[in-house]
């Protein structure tokens, strides 16, 4: 037990060690929504998502020119994505300056990624076509973007609550029915001619009809 307490704190103390990944003014904890570095921002069109897409204010990469930018914002602001095309060319010199900053990366294929940042982001670069794309992942902040709003979960707990009133209402008219219905009512049986005629006699009733 003491074992696991010891690697419990050990992991949450790497865990609060571990770099902030950030591109200048650009991380994965600020609301950047408004900030200075972003230069214009349109509704993020996807599929469910309620954040936005922007592109970046600055304009160079480490002194490489920036032919595109690509800043993707979740509902609360923060990043989840940033992507920075430099031309083809400019790959060697772009990995040089990441590798000299953030030591050797791991490699796949023709991506090679640095990782151990806080909250699980890591940057790639890879050359695809005429461009040299460099990728800032915060996974942290995609599930705030898949996430349903405030106004949603209110919405569904009120729903919930009203069908387990409803059910709790139904359950107990069912249980009271049967109990209801076990009581015999008194129905007076129907009398005959003879007893009619003998209740008249004693009561001293007209016996006409």
């Amino acid at each position: 037990m003491t074992g696991v307490v010891v690697l419990a704190f050990s992991a949450a103390a790497l865990a609060a060690a571990s770099p902030k990944l950030s591109f200048g003014a650009i991380n994965g904890t600020d609301d950047l929504s408004n900030a200075a570095s972003v230069a214009t921002c349109d509704k993020d069109m996807s599929g469910g998502s309620s954040g936005k897409m922007c592109t970046l204010a600055r304009t160079e990469f480490g002194g490489l020119p920036i032919q595109r930018s690509t800043l993707a914002l979740n509902a609360a602001g923060k990043a989840r994505s940033l992507t920075i095309a430099l031309d083809a060319s400019d790959y060697e010199t772009a990995a040089q300056m990441l590798q000299g900053r953030y030591g050797l990366p791991e490699r796949a294929a023709d991506v090679a990624r640095w990782r151990g940042f806080a909250d699980d982001a890591s940057i790639s670069i890879r050359r695809t076509g005429e461009q040299t794309l460099i990728a800032f992942a915060f996974p942290a902040n995609e599930a705030a973007n898949a996430g349903p709003d405030a106004q949603t979960v209110w919405a569904m707990l009120g729903l919930t609550a009203l069908g387990l009133a409803g059910g709790m209402l139904l359950r107990r008219g069912a249980a009271a029915r049967p109990a209801h219905a076990s009581v015999p009512q008194h129905v007076p049986p129907a009398l005959s001619m003879r007893d009619t005629l003998a209740r008249r006699l004693r009561n001293g009733e007209d016996l006409q009809f």
